[in-house]
């Protein structure tokens, strides 16, 4: 069994933010589940995530088969959950 190392906290989040405020950072799966979210469904990402699949603990079944699984843990993670959603900022070249 291999533990995942947390990447650095700086990556996708808030210039300026407070740290002690700030979601933990997230792995490369993670970035990656959201990613493809966030270009399945265009510029209101982060409402269609949270209203529409967080709010009713629906999974999402487009993209990579684990995808639902990761966003719905990312949902029930008490370090990141909707506070981190808000917070966080999707890299330029997920953007382009």
């Amino acid at each position: 069994m291999t533990i995942k190392q947390a990447p650095s906290t700086k990556d996708g989040w808030v210039v300026g933010s407070r740290r002690a405020n700030r979601p933990r950072a997230l792995f490369d799966d993670e970035a990656a589940a959201i990613a493809r979210f966030a270009k399945a469904h265009g510029r209101k990402w982060k409402s269609v995530l949270a209203q529409t699949y967080w709010c009713n603990a629906r999974p999402w079944g487009c993209g990579e088969p684990s995808d639902g699984a990761i966003l719905h843990g990312l949902r029930n993670d008490p370090n990141w959950n909707h506070v981190g959603l808000q917070a966080y900022k999707l890299p330029k070249e997920v953007k382009s």
